[in-house]
């Protein structure tokens, strides 16, 4: 009885939540959101929906609490992992977005129509997870052909201004050392920069 009161109320919250989404009321949304977790606080979806709502809103520390929350009480739903992974990833920790990625993508290639029951996934939840993952990988293939291109240019550098240097002075060597290191950081940072942009770009096409 007391299970399908919660459930019929936790329905009730996230048809309210999702007229408040709509009109870009996101104080009143978060209420309902406090509501559900306070009616039944082992709720891994209230968890998960309030840190979506938090993310959102810039409130990057509380989405993360709210997602590792989530995942403490359902390890192995894979729209908690991918939004921790999207987090991470956005705050450019790509160790951990990796990780958390990787666990969505094993339990989508394990995934049945039980799971997907069991989870309550929608087919938009699905879609939006593939297109999480192929992001990723996207940005890998982007990533190594920038990394690539990278280390070309540092070795073509290298021979280049060995063969210049040869007859310099130690100290005037030791200059031009601190110079062309900080091209070389430059050239990173120009590389890296490509790789986020490409990231911005795919994601406003998606």
């Amino acid at each position: 009885m007391l299970l399908c009161f919660l459930t019929e109320v936790n329905h009730f919250v996230k048809q309210s939540r999702n007229v408040f989404y709509e009109k870009g009321e996101n104080e009143k949304a978060l209420q309902d959101h406090n509501m559900a977790i306070l009616l039944n606080p082992n709720n891994a979806e209230a968890h998960m929906n309030r840190g979506v709502l938090f993310d959102k809103i810039g409130e990057k520390e509380k989405a993360r609490q709210g997602y590792q929350k989530a995942l403490l009480l359902q390890s192995d739903y894979p729209l908690i992992v991918t939004n921790l992974g999207s987090l991470y990833f956005k705050q450019k920790q790509f160790s951990q977005a990796n990780i958390y990625f990787t666990k969505a993508q094993e339990s989508l290639d394990s995934i049945n129509q039980q799971q997907i029951s069991k989870w309550n996934l929608s087919n938009s939840n699905l879609t939006y997870i593939k297109i999480e993952l192929n992001l990723l990988r996207e940005i890998q293939i982007r990533y190594k052909q920038q990394m690539f291109k990278l280390i070309i240019y540092l070795n073509n550098y290298k021979d280049r201004n060995l063969f210049n240097q040869r007859n310099k002075p130690r100290n005037q060597q030791m200059n031009l050392h601190n110079k062309q290191s900080h091209q070389i950081l430059n050239q990173i940072q120009i590389n890296i920069q490509s790789t986020f942009r490409f990231w911005n770009n795919l994601k406003k096409v998606q």
